[in-house]
Parts: C-alpha cells; sequence; structure tokens
C-alpha cells in the first residue's frame, strides 16, 4: 500500500484528540484511555539513578531471551556536513522552551524550567514544530507568529531533521491518531517517514557526554523482572516499556487499516545526538500475550470473551432453528408433563 493511501485511511479514523480535554475523544461514546498511562501502570519503571551515598539497587535476574539493545548512534560531531538546520537553531532547549506559547501547557512551572513539567513541555514543544513542518513546509519553521516558533527551533527538533535528511528520508504525517477496539485504547503516532516508516520520539535536553552516558546506561538496563501482572517474565526497563509502546501502535495501525508500517523505529533525540533503536523481534514474538495484558488493563478483556460466548450461543442448532422461524409462525406447544 502507498503511503498516500495509508494517510486516507488513517485520516478517516474517527477517533481524535481533544486540546480542551486534553484525552482522546471518540464521537458518540466520548473519552478514550492513552495508551502511554495504561503501559506505565502494567510497567512501572523507576526514573533515575540512585543519589550519592544511596545504595545501588538490586540488580535483576539476567536472561539469556532477554531483548539486547542494539542502537544506531548519529551525532553532527562524525557528520559535519548535515547542519542545515541546527545552524538556525536556538541557542539550547531552555531558551526554546521558556519561551513558547503551547496551548494548554502555559503553566508557570514548565515555563521556569522545573521538574517534570519543564520535560513535558519540550517534549510538546518538538511535537508542535514536527506538526508545523508538515503544515506549513520549511517557512513554518522560521515564521515567529506560530506560537511553538516563538523561542525558535528548539535544538532537538534541529538534530532530528538534519538526521532525517541524511538519512533522504521525509516528514509525511505527525501526531496521527489511532485507536483500537480490541484493546480499548488510542494514542498518536510521533511522526511518519515517506518510505512507511513509523517513529516514536523521545527527546532529551541532556547534552553533556558523561550524562548522555548515564542516560543511556539507565534507559537500557533492566531495573526488575515483572512477576505478577500479565507481563510475567518481561524485564522492566525503559528501553523494553518504549519497544512495547512501539510495537503496541504497529499492530493498532493493522488493526484499523490493514497493514503495518515497513518498519519502526524508537528515537532518542537529544541536541547533535540521535540515538535509534529499530523494533526489536522479541515483542512480536509475544503478541498475543502483550495484547491480552492491555486489554486486562482497560477491562476489555472481559468484554471480548463475552461478545465471543454470545457468538458462539448464536451459532447452535436452536438458535439457528428459531431465527430461521416466520414471525407470524404460531408458537410451538410444549407436552406437558
Amino acid at each position: 500500500m502507498s503511503i498516500a493511501a495509508t494517510l486516507q485511511l488513517l485520516a478517516a479514523a474517527p477517533i481524535e484528540f481533544s486540546p480542551e480535554e486534553r484525552c482522546f475523544v471518540l464521537p458518540g461514546v466520548g473519552r478514550k484511555r492513552g495508551l502511554t498511562k495504561i503501559l506505565s501502570a502494567l510497567m512501572p519503571v523507576p526514573h533515575g539513578e540512585p543519589e550519592p551515598g544511596e545504595p545501588e539497587p538490586k540488580r535483576c535476574r539476567r536472561s539469556k531471551t532477554d531483548p539486547v539493545p542494539a542502537p544506531v548512534i548519529w551525532t553532527h560531531a562524525a557528520h559535519p556536513e548535515s547542519r542545515r538546520w541546527i545552524s538556525r537553531a536556538a541557542p539550547s532547549c531552555r531558551a526554546a522552551t521558556t519561551a513558547c506559547s503551547l496551548e494548554g501547557l502555559d503553566d508557570e512551572a514548565g515555563r521556569a524550567g522545573i521538574g517534570r513539567a519543564y520535560n513535558t513541555r519540550h517534549g510538546s514543544l518538538v511535537d508542535e514544530q514536527l506538526k508545523l513542518r508538515v503544515a506549513g513546509g520549511r517557512l513554518a519553521l522560521r515564521d515567529k507568529a506560530h506560537g511553538p516558533m516563538r523561542g525558535g527551533l528548539d535544538p532537538c527538533t534541529a538534530t532530528l531533521l538534519d538526521y532525517l535528511e541524511w538519512r533522504k528520508q521525509r516528514i509525511v504525517a505527525a501526531q496521527v491518531p489511532l485507536y483500537s477496539a480490541e484493546m480499548d485504547v488510542a494514542t498518536a503516532i510521533d511522526f511518519l517517514a515517506d518510505d512507511g516508516t513509523l517513529y516514536e520520539l523521545k527527546s532529551s535536553t541532556v547534552t553533556e557526554r558523561e550524562a548522555l552516558r548515564r542516560s543511556d546506561r539507565s534507559y537500557e538496563l533492566p531495573r526488575a523482572r515483572l512477576t505478577r501482572t500479565a507481563l510475567r517474565g518481561t524485564p522492566c526497563s525503559m528501553y523494553a516499556l518504549h519497544q512495547l509502546q512501539l510495537y503496541t501502535m504497529c499492530s493498532m495501525m493493522r488493526e484499523m487499516i490493514g497493514v503495518e508500517p515497513p518498519a519502526a523505529a524508537v528515537l532518542r533525540v537529544s541536541p547533535g545526538v540521535v540515538r535509534e533503536y529499530a523494533l526489536n523481534p522479541w515483542f512480536k514474538e509475544r503478541s498475543v500475550r502483550f495484547r491480552r495484558a492491555i486489554a486486562q488493563q482497560t477491562g476489555q478483556h472481559k468484554r471480548n470473551l463475552r461478545a465471543k460466548r454470545h457468538v458462539r450461543q448464536l451459532d447452535t442448532p436452536a438458535a439457528a432453528k428459531r431465527q430461521a422461524r416466520p414471525l407470524d409462525a404460531a408458537p410451538s406447544k410444549r407436552r406437558k408433563r
């Protein structure tokens, strides 16, 4: 299927994101749960590293069958010819994030660059600038009349655009909503490339080399192994969480339009550095298990089983006989005992 036909089918999907309610809405049904929160509840990964003087956490049990991260690392330093967008970017992520204007995210904590609110604001800024790139082309990223561009082009956005130009790819869609009736969850594709590749974007403001090294180790290192959920045996790490999110998005796309993307990857972007993690086959091999776990978390699994039982009851000979009987037929007489 061509990328144009794929985009037409995705655009016809009934699910949409409501900026007022800050959630996904299915017309005629109501609000729907987001995939990110459901996966965070299934796989609660601790954030950060131990503080100085704090004891190291107990290492989890390793397995030979665990998925192994194999990132492809791209840097501006190794490709000095690909500096078209980074040369036009703001001096820092903080400068671009604190000066921009984003609908629904104009809180004081985010503007002041404090904690998780600042990280959320920065991630939303990168998403909005990519949407501007798709809707208005290159010139839209130079116009500071747009709210997301008031602080300038974010260095993470510039790094991502340089990386895609180096790969000879072009963004054709951003923030495309998806919905799965089987799992009863909704999410959005960060962006699609012109060759059909699906990308999930994770942006970070870290720039120091030592901080990047610690961030990579914290991202890939399993913190524990899940034992009491439907995902029993899955290593608990940010890498596994994002790979599970990526696979679920591919399966939701197949459920909606009948085809999967030819390739998918998670992109961890920092100013000047891109780390690409392709979709690991380990998660495709356990697809039924993962989809069932998500459906159980949302309560859709019980409804699916109830619907299957109802279909089986309709397939019985007695049900077929009742359906074949005319509506005006006289009721059958039962023999009295």
